[in-house]
């Protein structure tokens, strides 16, 4: 009994890891999305401005 207790505790703190791991990953990705989106508007800020055609 007191075995499956121990083992259910590394299990739930594995995934209690892995979750957090994935939120990290989750939140770094949302900042490179971000990023890449705000670059986005400021080429295309500096097209319309720099070329006038």
């Amino acid at each position: 009994m007191n075995a499956k207790i121990i083992h259910n505790g590394n299990v739930i703190k594995i995934i209690k890891m892995n979750v957090t791991r994935t939120i990290d990953v989750i939140k770094n990705n949302k900042e490179i999305i971000d990023v890449t989106e705000s670059v986005k508007k400021t080429r295309n800020v500096f097209e319309k401005t720099s070329c006038p055609k």
